[in-house]
């Protein structure tokens, strides 16, 4: 007959109160079941001494004490060679130790998982850094990194590049090289930078969130949070092949601190061809699109769609949308070849026909006043 443990497909446990620490150290041994296909484990390590696990596809350790040690992480991940789904959640000690053990071992570096499909990792920048320096995903991978932050007033520019691997070791994200198209926030608890190969579905490939762990989270922008994104479209190496972008928020710019100066994401993006704005208050964009950039020629100059989704309409927006376009066609910018407006509210006949004279397009989803 054979054991219990030997025949489990599917393991789900979550130490709700894990504290204190003193009450002991509680894992859970992987290797005694070989035929498991999914893991869940909340609050409790994971042991691993060896042996296969040919059939596991998704593996899920979520622990406020700490992960495993980056030694048994790579183990297993070399042991699961059918692994689809990973996602860690928790901090990581003693990092720098684990990968100098692996180097010494002559372990056979970098990891490949070629049947991963997503990826989310909720951890430090140090180690999630350090795990893609070591581990390397498939061009096909959605990877989602999300850095937890005290307060977004407490972040430097450097934040996001300092999760990343070093320049020579991006390549271990392959999934970078056919990123074409961005989503930004900049507003709310979750500021994030998502980069997906644009198309049918629009796939993400990466995604980094900067995650304001206060409690009510803080929901004035901060300079910073542009920075960072800024920095991180640079490092990546992507800045030239977007041509797509979206800006997202939920947030009216209610006074100057809610204003963000978005100058350097439009100089960051020379080749953007379709921008999408999905925000209720449109002044810091608007502003941004008519700056030079180092060569004093206004930025985005190949811009040729926008598409404006959710936007209340009056005659102050609509005023200041046909200045801005007016201003990119006298910077030799040309002009807008289709402006889409959905979902869009506040719109009149009136608005209608003077920004359909600035483009050569407008389409309107969305129903017109009289």
């Amino acid at each position: 007959m054979t054991p219990p443990m030997l025949q489990i497909r599917n393991i789900d446990i979550n130490i709700t109160h894990p504290f204190p620490i003193s009450a002991g150290h509680h894992f859970f041994p992987i290797d005694f079941c070989p035929a498991v296909q999914q893991v869940r484990l909340t609050n409790l390590d994971i042991q691993y001494l060896g042996g296969h696990l040919h059939a596991l596809t998704r593996l899920a350790v979520e622990n406020v004490l700490g992960l495993p040690d980056l030694s048994t992480l790579v183990a297993i991940l070399q042991a699961a060679p059918a692994l689809e789904s990973l996602d860690l959640g928790g901090p990581c000690k003693n990092v720098r130790e684990s990968i100098a053990h692996l180097e010494a071992m002559d372990t056979d570096l970098p990891v490949r998982l070629p049947g991963m499909k997503r990826m989310v990792l909720r951890s430090d920048p140090e180690f999630t850094k350090d795990f893609f320096s070591i581990v390397s995903t498939p061009p096909s991978t959605d990877v989602v990194i999300c850095l937890p932050v005290i307060s977004l007033r407490g972040i430097q520019p450097a934040f996001i590049c300092d999760a990343l691997p070093d320049a020579d070791r991006l390549s271990n994200l392959e999934g970078l090289g056919d990123i074409n198209g961005l989503c930004l926030r900049f507003h709310g608890k979750v500021p994030s930078i998502m980069g997906f190969r644009t198309g049918v579905g629009c796939r993400p490939l990466l995604s980094l969130m900067i995650v304001d762990t206060t409690y009510p989270p803080g929901r004035t922008p901060h300079p910073n949070v542009v920075s960072a994104i800024v920095r991180a479209i640079h490092f990546l190496g992507i800045s030239g092949r977007i041509t797509s972008v979206e800006l997202m928020s939920d947030e009216e710019e209610n006074g100057e601190e809610h204003k963000l100066d978005l100058s350097a994401v439009f100089r960051a993006l020379p080749n953007l061809h379709a921008l999408s704005l999905s925000m209720p208050s449109l002044g810091s964009v608007l502003a941004a699109l008519t700056c030079t950039d180092a060569g004093d020629e206004v930025v985005c100059a190949k811009l040729k769609e926008m598409q404006l989704l959710d936007v209340w309409f009056d005659d102050g927006l609509v005023i200041d949308l046909m200045d801005c376009l007016e201003r990119r066609q006298e910077m030799d910018a040309g002009p807008l070849r289709s402006l889409e407006l959905c979902a869009s509210k506040g719109l009149s006949v009136d608005h209608e026909g003077m920004l359909g004279a600035m483009v050569g397009r407008l389409v309107c989803h969305t129903k017109v006043s009289r």
